[in-house]
């Protein structure tokens, strides 16, 4: 059992691994991905890395969940990683969700998704490239 924003429900694990693990929230089947690298933990969640740490990391300002600067439409990086695929390039029209491109870091890969619709203004990445954790992959005008 889970809370959340003040709301209960019930999570039946499914298949946990090293790396992966597949879990069932009501009728939603969910499949997460976890990283760690001895001091923060990552959770590749719907399109989005969530890192944890202990003790609890202070906030950074200005940022969203999902390391994209707010105001700004700046894609960071969310771990360290090689990118494995670029899915668009700059002056494509992109949708809200659409893939951008995936990284790969500790034998997981993550799809990193555009937080918005928009136009990508500008692309910092080619495949086979070695990323830092907050690195600007793209901006979204």
């Amino acid at each position: 059992r889970v809370r959340s924003n003040g709301e209960s429900c019930d999570i039946r694990v499914l298949k946990s691994e090293p790396g992966e693990f597949s879990f069932v929230i009501g009728n939603r089947h969910v499949r997460a991905y976890w990283a760690n690298d001895g001091t923060r933990d990552w959770i590749h969640l719907d399109g989005r890395t969530h890192v944890f740490s202990t003790p609890a990391p202070r906030a950074r300002a200005g940022r969203d969940a999902g390391g994209t600067l707010s105001g700004e439409r700046i894609i960071l990086a969310p771990m360290p990683g090689q990118v494995r695929a670029v899915q668009v390039s700059e002056g494509d029209h992109i949708q809200k969700g659409q893939t951008l491109l995936t990284l790969e870091a500790m034998k997981m890969e993550m799809r990193i998704r555009a937080p918005r619709q928009g136009i990508v203004s500008k692309l910092n990445v080619v495949v086979g490239q070695s990323v830092e954790r907050d690195q600007v992959l793209a901006e979204i005008q």
